[in-house]
């Protein structure tokens, strides 16, 4: 087993073959922070219509 292997996502250092710890946190929070915008992307359109609507007279509530 290589101790070193390019990935889609970067290169990850093997020890026996088993990620090492700093590999694994670094892809992991690569992870996170792109499912973090994933779920907040619809946010934005949505808050520019409603802002959209208040700036043409549209009261809120109604």
């Amino acid at each position: 087993m290589p101790s070193i292997v390019d990935t889609p996502v970067g290169t990850l250092e093997l020890y026996e073959g088993v990620p090492t710890g700093v590999t694994v946190q670094d892809n992991l929070d690569r992870m996170r922070g792109m499912v973090v915008f994933l779920d907040n992307f619809g946010a934005v359109p949505m808050y520019d219509l409603r802002k959209w609507l208040a700036d043409a007279g549209a009261e809120r509530g109604t």
